[in-house]
């Protein structure tokens, strides 16, 4: 597994997507993911989370992340800014993959660094621009249908198999 490509999960409302990504991360080779603010994640050791709550949200991604969840250093992390200052102190670059902000790179001609934490956002509002303002790049996926964006878990695949090759 890669340790050189990190998954920031930011207010990513749906357990459903959250398993897709894990279990698409798990199949790139991709091992560390960060969850944070009301992403929801599987039960993790030392969890304070009331006991319906771990069983219902372990459930729920188990049932899309079929076990790649297992495969996986998981972690949780109170708010996406806390989480991205730990990887820069881990000398990861941050990438944001968001569309319709300024200075978006298209991920098909981007050169990524060596170490990257990609950050992937709530897919009703994004990524708040305090985060954005943290990342060190923005990334987009080419939109050429009536609709300006995808599931979040088609993205998250789309971009980590371009990140990897």
């Amino acid at each position: 597994m890669s340790s050189k490509i990190a998954i920031i999960l930011s207010d990513i409302r749906s357990c459903y997507n959250v398993g897709s990504i894990m279990r698409t991360a798990d199949a790139a080779g991709i091992s560390l993911i960060a969850c944070t603010g009301i992403t929801p994640y599987p039960r993790l050791k030392g969890d304070t989370r009331p006991e319906r709550v771990i069983e219902s949200n372990t459930k729920m991604i188990h049932k899309t992340a079929l076990d790649a969840e297992e495969s996986l250093k998981i972690s949780h992390f109170e708010s996406t800014i806390e989480c991205i200052q730990y990887y820069k102190d881990q000398e990861y670059q941050i990438v944001a993959l968001e569309n319709k902000v300024d200075n978006t790179q298209d991920i098909f001609s981007f050169n990524p660094p060596s170490k990257i934490a990609l950050v992937l956002g709530s897919e009703t509002s994004g990524l708040d621009s305090d985060i954005l303002n943290l990342c060190d790049a923005t990334i987009e996926i080419p939109m050429y249908g009536i609709k300006n964006s995808l599931n979040v878990s088609v993205a998250a695949g789309i971009a980590l198999y371009c990140l990897i090759n």
